[in-house]
């Protein structure tokens, strides 16, 4: 039996020395997945992520596999975990399903529309183009679009801040009156 004894406050080092060692830690923790008894812990969705990371957009990999495990908090918790990373709008139609299940209450849903406007910006653009047609619950819609609407104002406070960023580096270089 694998068993991840460590204090909470030090499991992140562990998962990240884990990680470090590439396919062996990917081994590591999988089989510490497959031992698990309780998945409401921390540190299994911890370990989800790291996983999650590790493969990549790996089709069929851990974390893709169970998001149709039979437990709804393990699907959960592999949901989470896997929009932690980078994906294509060929998960469009999962995105949706959650959104309208009766899985999950509505702060988790939440929860996962700031981890997409996060992490996955172009499937969050997807979804909220979807969402007048796809997402059936008004709560969620309006979720969207407070999310959507916090997205424009910090990229439009991005570019401000890099436009004047841009402005002081071409006073600093531009040749000033001669010294007399």
């Amino acid at each position: 039996e694998l068993s991840i004894d460590v204090p909470d406050e030090f499991m992140g080092i562990v998962i990240e020395q884990l990680l470090a060692r590439k396919e062996e830690g990917l081994q590591m923790l999988r089989r510490y997945l497959a031992e698990t008894k309780d998945f409401k812990t921390p540190t299994v969705g911890a370990v989800l992520q790291a996983v999650a990371r590790l493969e990549g957009a790996k089709v069929g990999g851990t974390v893709e596999k169970l998001l149709e495990h039979g437990d709804p908090d393990l699907r959960r918790i592999a949901l989470f975990a896997y929009f932690s990373e980078p994906r294509d709008e060929a998960e469009l139609p999962r995105v949706i399903e959650f959104l309208n299940s009766k899985e999950g209450i509505f702060a988790q849903k939440r929860s996962l529309i700031s981890l997409l406007a996060q992490k996955n910006v172009a499937l969050f653009d997807i979804v909220f183009a979807e969402a007048e047609t796809s997402i059936a619950d008004e709560q969620i819609k309006e979720a969207l679009r407070r999310t959507a609407e916090a997205v424009a104002r910090r990229k439009a406070k991005g570019e401000a801040a890099a436009a004047k960023k841009a402005a002081r580096a071409g006073q600093a270089a531009a040749p000033g009156p001669p010294p007399k």
